[in-house]
């Protein structure tokens, strides 16, 4: 199977893609992106970024720490229910939105 695109995920300031691709029944996914920063003399640089060369067999494993507070741009859709479900895990915290996640389905 070749890469596909499992979801995307972007703020001001930077954008994160996360693929998949399955061999033998198994799955691997990595990220790549871009985020803003500041280099050494304090001016604004753009970096990337890849996890290509460390994947891992867990979709949930890519997801940082605040992903849920991002701006969900694309899930493809055999991940949206394991992505949902990670999602409304962060319900109790007071930067929890709902409609970050049914947004994105509207766009599709």
């Amino acid at each position: 199977m070749n890469n596909i695109k499992i979801m995307e995920i972007g703020a001001e300031g930077g954008m994160e893609t996360i693929y998949g691709k399955k061999v033998d029944g198994v799955w691997s996914f990595w990220n790549s992106g871009t985020t803003i920063d500041l280099n050494e003399d304090d001016d604004i640089v753009w970096r990337g970024f890849s996890s290509i060369d460390k994947p891992k067999t867990e979709l949930v494993d890519m997801l940082f720490k605040d992903w849920w507070r991002l701006c969900i741009l694309y899930i493809h859709p055999d991940f949206e229910e394991i992505i949902k479900k990670e999602y409304e895990k962060h319900k109790d915290d007071r930067h929890w939105k709902e409609d970050r996640f049914t947004r994105y389905r509207r766009n599709r």
